[in-house]
This record gives C-alpha cells, structure tokens and sequence, in this order.
C-alpha cells in the first residue's frame, strides 16, 4: 500500500494573497481523484487551516481530510476522530493565556491574525519586505520568551499553543489509525513550510519519500519540485517506479 500524505496551501493550492479565495489546482483535483480510485493507494490531506475551513475546499470523497495540523480528522463517510481530546482544557488555559497578547500584535499595521482554535496564523503578507523582516523578528522574540511552537511559511507564521502538536503527530496518529506497517506499505509526504518539513523528516525516517514544492528549505533527502504541475508529474513518476 501506498500512502499519500498532501499539505493544501502551496502544495495542492498555488499560494494566493486572500487565503479565503485559496482553491485547489485542477491538476491537484485529478491526482487525487485517481489516487482515490486505487486499490494500491491511500490518499489523505493534512493542513494547518481549521477542519471547517478545509472541508469546503476539497470537492471529492473518498478522502481523508486533517485539520488544525492532524489534530481532527475527518474519514470517509463523515466521521471525524480528534487526538485532541483529552487536551482541551490544557489548550482553553493557554489560549487566555495567550490570546491577548495575539490580539494586541494583530492591531499593528499590515498584520492579520487567523484564529484555528488550536493555533494562529499570523500573516504578514500585507506589510511590505522591510516591515515583513522587522515582525518576523518580533514575533520569533515574542514566541521564544514565550516557550511556545512557532512554524514559519511564505508570509505566515503559526503560534502552536500546544507543545508537541505539529503534522509530524498528526501524520503519526493517522498512520497509527491506518495501521501502516512501514515494512509493507511507502508514505509519501508533501508539502512547502517548516510544520510540514517537520512531517518529512518524519516520513523519511520511516522509509518513505518527501516532496517539497515551491520551497528550499533544508529537507535532505527530498525531493524538491517548482510548483503544482511539478507535483502532479513526481507522483505520476514515483507511481509508476
């Protein structure tokens, strides 16, 4: 068995300025409708955006689907499974905790805040290259004086409110769910930031294949592709292999 693991935005999705208008690729559509449709092949969609927020954007069945990093999942069929359960009262604690703090950052010119419940997005794609590189800045003093989970991608960063609770647990979880035997079955990982480089080292260390696209960020042993379209053809190829 094969066992497909897809980031969404920047990986299945071309990056976009309003995350809200964000849609899946066509070619992306196809790829996985046919992996969908093979009995040698599991397909799942793993991302840091809220379940609610992923479900509308990917129009085909038969998918597993991630949300919040891997924290909820949602099966074919409609049932949903969260490894987060027993930590809503840890996660309600930081969130007062830490919210405030967020809410102030967001009040400052050319920064949005994106709340997901078990983490925030903090986008920085509005402020301009200079002002982009001083909140960057900012931001890793304020998460590290903090003690807390900070992923960067392209104008985003994420603010982990729980430590521990990156795609390299989600993917884990589904795996364990699954029931894959690394032995027998071959997990291919793809994806463009640093929560997903977190889960490729994971899928590399577990005999499988990570595919970084539209991004150099230091994955060794991955394979690095342009874009969406480069996507579609690697998966065709290693297929095929």
């Amino acid at each position: 068995m094969r066992v497909w693991l897809f980031d969404f935005d920047g990986t299945l999705s071309p990056l976009v300025a309003d995350r809200n208008a964000a849609v899946i690729h066509p070619a992306c559509a196809g790829m996985l409708g046919e992996l969908s449709r093979s009995t040698t092949d599991q397909v799942a969609i793993i991302s840091s955006r809220a379940l609610e927020d992923l479900l509308p954007r990917i129009p085909l069945k038969d998918i597993i689907i991630g949300g919040n990093s891997g924290i909820e999942w949602q099966l074919p069929g409609g049932c949903r499974i969260s490894l987060g359960t027993n930590k809503k009262d840890i996660l309600e604690a930081r969130r007062r905790e830490l919210m405030p703090l967020l809410e102030k950052l967001g009040r400052q010119s050319g920064i949005e805040i994106e709340d997901k419940q078990w983490s925030v997005a903090i986008h920085v794609e509005k402020s301009g290259k200079a002002a982009t590189e001083r909140i960057t800045k900012t931001i890793d003093d304020w998460a590290q004086r903090q003690k807390i989970a900070l992923h960067h991608g392209p104008n985003v960063l994420e603010v982990q409110f729980l430590d521990g609770f990156d795609k390299s647990v989600g993917a884990t979880f589904l795996a364990s769910l699954l029931k894959i035997d690394t032995t027998k079955d071959s997990i291919f990982y793809a994806g463009d930031d640093e929560n997903d480089a977190v889960a490729m080292r994971w899928a590399i260390e577990s005999g499988g294949t990570a595919i970084m696209v539209g991004s150099r960020l230091d994955v060794p042993c991955a394979l690095y592709v342009d874009d969406q379209l480069a996507l579609v053809q690697t998966v065709e190829k290693l297929r095929s292999s």
